[in-house]
């Protein structure tokens, strides 16, 4: 699906940001000139969120370690379970393509590109914190 006002408005602000970068006499646009584009920086994250270029990663945890849940699930036998115990030597896989696509994380239209969610405040704050400790296992 192509999203041709997306488009439009990144075209623009790379002309816009260009053209001020220019008026300083400069004929490339620096970190600072990139970082500033956000209908651009909100393109890639939103893209790298929804076609993912890694689609799980392996990890062996190093020690011992009880990660909590951010919400409680109910085991077929009917226990609540809050965290997950993870022994040393333990190998398992995170799937970050299934993250990217959480409705708990992204919100009800996580299976839909939309990179306005990274400029409307949509995107919750937790999700940095939830990616650096679970890739801490990462070997």
């Amino acid at each position: 699906m192509l999203n041709h006002e997306y488009q439009t408005l990144v075209r623009d602000e790379i002309k816009a940001t260009r053209t001020q970068a220019t008026r300083r006499g400069d004929d490339e646009l620096s970190v600072a000139d990139l970082d500033s584009m956000k209908y651009l920086l909100s393109l890639i994250k939103e893209t790298l969120r929804f076609h993912s270029i890694v689609p799980a990663i392996k990890c062996k945890s190093k020690r011992d370690d009880v990660i909590p849940l951010s919400t409680a699930t109910t085991t077929k036998k009917g226990e609540i379970v809050t965290d997950v115990s993870i022994p040393a030597g333990q190998k398992f896989i995170i799937s970050i393509l299934t993250y990217n696509r959480l409705k708990s994380v992204w919100g009800d239209d996580a299976d839909v590109w939309r990179p306005e969610r990274f400029i409307d405040g949509s995107v919750k704050q937790g999700i940095k914190y939830a990616i650096s400790r679970l890739t801490k296992y990462h070997q």
